[in-house]
């Protein structure tokens, strides 16, 4: 593993340190993926032509384990009016502090773009957060992933791969997310089930 970072191994989310040499177990159907801490990777899934299919849901994985920045680019891809202003330029910006991470989205341009709904799933190795929230407004925690998957917004914990999952269908505009972590009391957790 390359030094300066700790790396994470797509299956699983394992953390290796950087700097030195792992073994992974693959077969012939698996290939060996890592993701640099800090990572902002934008996903999607059944494209399989970018010229002809339409992206609507948009997955964005960030680990929270430090600060970093990433720009997601549209533009129609035909034509030259993004010379003129007609693209849609999202600027991902995170920071991580003692207790909360924050996550900035920041649009440039006037291209309408085609996402509808987002998920940020964001990696929370050490704990996970109790709240977050939506421009300063708290949204709601789904402990049952069928409710949260049915809801327009909130968000739940996936214990199992340390990823908190944040869905909302306003992309395109301007908004911070706020992740908090510490928790005083049990009881302070309220919960949407």
């Amino acid at each position: 593993m390359p030094q300066g970072s700790d790396w994470y191994y797509w299956d699983n989310y394992t953390v290796y340190k950087g700097g030195q040499t792992v073994e992974i177990d693959v077969t012939l159907d698996t290939i060996p993926v890592f993701i640099r801490q800090g990572a902002i990777i934008p996903l999607t899934t059944g494209i399989h032509n970018l010229h002809l299919d339409v992206i609507d849901k948009l997955n964005i994985l960030i680990d929270a384990s430090e600060g970093s920045e990433f720009i997601i680019y549209e533009d129609d891809g035909k034509t030259n009016r993004y010379l003129t202003g007609e693209y849609c330029k999202v600027s991902i910006k995170t920071h991580k502090s003692r207790s909360s991470f924050r996550i900035v989205l920041e649009k440039d341009g006037t291209y309408h773009t085609n996402v509808k709904e987002v998920c940020l799933d964001v990696l929370c190795c050490e704990k996970s957060p109790n709240k977050v929230y939506l421009d300063g407004k708290r949204i709601n925690m789904y402990l049952d992933t069928e409710a949260w998957e049915n809801s327009d917004e909130g968000w739940y914990f996936d214990n199992e791969n340390r990823i908190a999952r944040i869905k909302y269908n306003r992309y395109g505009e301007n908004h911070q997310f706020d992740l908090e972590f510490n928790v005083k009391d049990v009881m302070e957790l309220d919960t949407q089930l």
